[in-house]
């Protein structure tokens, strides 16, 4: 959707809201954009009112998105579009003690 389609719709409920000013809303009202490229984000970050606060939803899982909230706009982009991998996935490393005793062990081991 282009920014102008966005800022029409935008204002067709502005128009609506205006039309009811008694009318009582939730406090939640949330308006979010994904980004799909860092180029794209920060295009839309830049122009966006201020001030604006920053943050991850879904830290430490593979679907984390960096935000930057505004009243009730938010923006987002995969973190992995917007960030650079400092310590990339490693897989596990397991210290296990011995389960078996030495002579268990052998045991085991000479029945073969």
């Amino acid at each position: 959707m282009q920014a102008h389609e966005v800022a029409n719709e935008l204002r067709r409920i502005a128009k609506a809201l205006d039309n009811a000013p008694e009318l009582e809303i939730a406090p939640y009202l949330s308006i979010n954009a994904a980004s799909d490229t860092k180029e794209d984000f920060l295009t839309l970050a830049r122009i966006m009112p201020r001030p604006m606060k920053k943050g991850v939803d879904f830290p430490d899982t593979d679907y984390s998105y960096f935000k930057l909230e505004h009243s009730f706009w938010r923006i987002k982009a995969s973190q992995s579009k917007v960030c650079t991998i400092v310590k990339p996935a490693q897989p596990a490393q397991y210290e296990c003690p011995s389960i078996l005793s030495d002579e268990e062990e052998a045991e085991l081991v000479s029945a073969e």
